[in-house]
């Protein structure tokens, strides 16, 4: 008995397996990560014409994080 639920439950865990990878819509975060990220990209009219919400909402988050680190002068209090 325990034999033939393992034969049956491998194929059907092996379909989904390779059907999951399978998606007809690409990675919000992969196509928010190739997009360019230039000042005019990243002002705000030109992020409204991102039509997905995902990849505005991604594209924006990278706007916002781009720059270089600048550490502030240090105080001594």
């Amino acid at each position: 008995m325990m034999l033939l639920q393992t034969n049956t439950l491998a194929p059907v865990a092996l379909a989904l397996f390779i059907l999951a990878g399978c998606s007809s819509k690409p990675d919000p975060q992969l196509i928010a990560d190739q997009m360019t990220l230039t000042d005019a990209a990243c002002q705000e009219a030109a992020v409204k014409k991102i039509e997905d919400e995902v990849v505005r909402a991604a594209f924006a988050a990278r706007c916002i994080r781009r720059g270089e680190f600048k550490p502030s002068a240090s105080k001594s209090y």
